[in-house]
């Protein structure tokens, strides 16, 4: 089937290129005629412009609207037929392949652990906010987490109803039930593998899935020093402008740290150690036995370093951002397997604690309709940004939770050759995955030796979309930081939107937006926000270009439900009415477009049209950028 994708850079450097299609207004994809809008208004959501000098200090600032379209009479560029995005609605098996082979194997009379991914009852919403200029002992923030635990019971009452539900049948049906995790909308069990198919037969049932344990992600030369790695995220520049990540409070989901390692003391970058395999519902539970926070497989170490290791072994390597605050959820087994249950466990408490983003080092076999990514797209309802490891396989097979809906899954391209590392495919519903690539097989810090003992100062490269997801976090921690620090609108959707504008590629199936690098932060314009639009609907971000600027970058990301898919469009128009660039993809939630070089003095036109939302509205962020001098 023909590729229907359009590539932004037939249309450069204010030049109409061949390739870039007609100007006629004509027929959109699948030869259906243009939607007019009649007059209806999309929403603006809010949104704010600023610029900054040289020296990346703001010179001027101004709140940005919205231009609505009022009319149907602009027009399209063509949008050549493509593989429509699959509605796929549950699996025909809701029994995942992994544990129907084991049944296979062993026989149905076999005890088996799973995980059993329940309807959602509810949809979650942000908890208060912390003030993250304070600690979170500070007396302000004390009562704020009580508030959120509040609200966050009173959310999750109509889920663990249901749940509670599932949990009888399981009991009355012989078997034990091990645990309800509200955030996943699953309960984990242990019952004979005979059960298992009447289980799944039940309407609220999404899917069932072996808990047993799945490994992370896998893996004196100068060129894989993590300072190499940071040039290639364009890291630096904004550390040394004072936007160090400093804000606020990453969780990371892996192995545990060793918070002794040279690379995290002094100062230490750690801000919590907990223990989701042993730890119990709170993961902090030191009573019981094993409780340990301590990596000694030898990976949460690293992934807290590449995201924000000291200088103590060198400025080389010193990590993405110098500064972020991390929290660390153990939610492995000591032999570095990946705990289904510790990662719902994880989940309530990354909500709890208010963190901004997680890092998800993790590859579970699940689909995007199992609890793992189930949760972690209610995370991003929650305010939570989730950066998740693509997962070291061929194609199509994008692992949870990096194949859900409203999280980004990082592929990674080795340091040094520049050649991609796996982890491409997309989701079974065609949407693209990775979303977009940073570096791997990246010098770093290691908990053990080569021998295995222990070690507080050893170095080892780190590889595969293990590295590239904390290394991805780490980028968008800084642009987070300038977003933050400039009163920018820096929500999860609008630093999906920057991460993408800074990928160099059209969206694909292969590199998704490709290989992000942020723009330096001096001679900066940003325009960000978001917009509500229904079906048909257009809405227009006006950028003012003065003379000189240029290199136009914009993108926008938007958040859908699993088995449920929006078609929103982006292009960019010059003053004078020209379509410089346009990206209009089916199976996208994303789509970007620059445009290099010299840019015409005047009000640009960033251009969002919501050309397929079947129900209701979707909303819709933007980030657009742009070098002033």
């Amino acid at each position: 089937m023909t590729n229907k994708r359009v590539r932004v850079w037939e249309c450069v450097a204010g030049l109409l290129m061949a390739g870039c299609g007609s100007l006629d207004p004509q027929v959109d994809e699948l030869e259906q005629p243009q939607l007019a809008v009649g007059g209806l208004e999309a929403k603006d959501n809010g949104g704010l412009e600023i610029a900054t000098d040289a020296q990346g200090h703001v010179r001027s600032r101004r709140v940005r609207t919205i231009v609505p379209v009022t009319g149907a009479g602009l027009g399209e560029m063509p949008k050549p037929p493509g593989r429509p995005i699959a509605n796929l609605g549950l699996p025909k098996d809701k029994v995942r392949p992994k544990l129907r082979a084991r049944i296979d194997r062993m026989g149905k009379g076999e005890i088996v652990e799973l995980s059993v991914a329940v309807e959602e009852a509810n949809r979650f919403s942000p908890l208060p906010s912390l003030d993250e200029s304070l600690p979170r002992d500070a007396p302000a923030n004390v009562a704020k987490l009580a508030e959120r635990q509040a609200a966050f019971e009173a959310m999750a009452a109509p889920r663990r109803e249901a749940l509670r539900r599932v949990s009888d049948r399981i009991r009355k049906s012989g078997g034990e039930v091990l645990g309800e995790h509200v955030l996943g909308s699953t309960v984990t069990a242990r019952l004979p593998a005979a059960l298992v198919d009447t289980l799944s037969a039940a309407s609220d049932i999404k899917e069932i899935a072996s808990s047993e344990a799945e490994p992370p992600p896998a893996d004196g030369s100068s060129a894989n020093d993590t300072i190499q790695a940071r040039a290639k995220v364009g890291a630096d520049p904004f550390v040394s402008a004072g936007y160090n990540g400093n804000s606020g409070w990453i969780g990371l989901l892996d192995t545990g740290v060793r918070s002794s390692h040279v690379m995290l003391t002094v100062p230490s970058p750690i801000s919590l150690e907990s223990d989701c395999y042993r730890g119990g519902s709170t993961c902090r539970d030191g009573s019981q036995p094993g409780y340990s926070t301590t990596d000694t497989y030898g990976h949460g170490t690293s992934s807290a370093a590449i995201i924000s290791g000291t200088v103590n072994l060198g400025g080389n390597w010193r990590g993405v951002t110098a500064q972020q605050n991390i929290d660390s959820w153990k939610i492995s087994q000591d032999s570095g397997g990946t705990d289904s249950p510790s990662v719902q466990r994880a989940y309530n408490q990354v909500v709890l604690w208010s963190e901004w983003a997680i890092v998800a080092t993790i590859q579970v076999d699940e689909t995007p309709s199992g609890g793992i990514s189930t949760g972690a797209n209610s995370l991003f309802d929650m305010g939570v940004a989730v950066f998740a490891s693509n997962g070291n396989f061929s194609s199509s097979t994008t692992r949870a939770p990096a194949n859900a809906t409203k999280v980004l899954g990082i592929g990674g391209y080795d340091l040094v050759s520049g050649t991609n590392y796996a982890g491409s495919g997309g989701t079974p519903d065609g949407r693209h995955k990775p979303d977009l690539r940073t570096p791997t097989g990246v010098e770093t810090a290691s908990a053990k030796t080569v021998s295995g003992a222990a070690c507080d100062s050893c170095q080892f490269v780190y590889g595969g979309t293990s590295c590239a997801a904390p290394m991805a976090a780490g980028t968008a921690s800084l642009l987070r930081s300038y977003f933050l620090n400039n009163g920018l609108a820096h929500g999860p959707g609008h630093i999906y939107a920057g991460m993408i504008a800074f990928g160099n590629e059209s969206p694909n199936d292969t590199n998704g937006s490709g290989r992000t690098k942020l723009a330096g932060p001096s001679c900066s314009r940003y325009s960000i926000g978001q917009v509500t639009l229904t079906n048909g609907q257009i809405a227009y971000v006006p950028v003012t270009v003065g003379a000189g600027e240029s290199n136009l970058k914009a993108a926008i990301w938007w958040p859908t439900s699993n088995g449920s898919h929006t078609d929103i469009d982006l292009r960019a128009e010059n003053p004078s009415g020209g379509i410089m660039a346009f990206s209009q993809g089916i199976p996208s939630v994303f789509e970007r477009v620059q445009v290099d070089g010299a840019l015409q003095t005047g009000t640009w036109q960033i251009r969002i049209k919501g050309f397929n939302i079947p129900f209701g509205s979707q909303t819709v962020y933007y980030v657009v950028y742009n070098k002033s001098c």
